[in-house]
């Protein structure tokens, strides 16, 4: 269902083994518009599950997700990336799933804001106050 590359997955369970968050899971959540989405990752603690969400074994944590969000979910990658200005979780959609538009070109585009990486955000409660970022 989702991937995650070797470093998103060293990432994801450095910070579940880290303090208080043990024993916690990974919610993914999607909002925004199926041409823009917005994918939010947080930790949260197995009480905080909520009806809706199915609990997906990503070999070594568990990921909540709602039942609604996975199709959009559904072959994407998990990424962590270190750039000069930025860095933490990115979520790329598998091909076909975000709405494509044809350019003046004729070529097949994304309708989000970016080709290749349609959200991403990271809130570890212990770690990090809230945020929320889009690509």
């Amino acid at each position: 269902m989702i991937i995650f590359t070797d470093r998103a997955r060293d990432m994801v369970t450095s910070f579940l083994g880290e303090g208080d968050d043990a024993g916690q899971a990974l919610r993914i959540r999607v909002s925004g518009e199926s041409t823009s989405p917005t994918f939010d990752l947080t930790l949260v603690d197995p009480a905080e599950k909520s009806a809706d969400e199915s609990v997906v074994d990503a070999d070594g944590f568990d990921v909540y997700l709602r039942e609604g969000d996975t199709t959009m979910l559904e072959g994407a990658t998990v990424d962590y990336v270190d750039r000069v200005n930025e860095s933490g979780f990115e979520v790329r959609p598998a091909d076909g799933v975000v709405p494509q538009v044809t350019n003046r070109r004729g070529k097949k585009e994304p309708t989000g804001r970016s080709p290749s990486v349609c959200g991403k955000s990271w809130t570890p409660r212990s770690i990090l106050p809230s945020h929320r970022m889009a690509a």
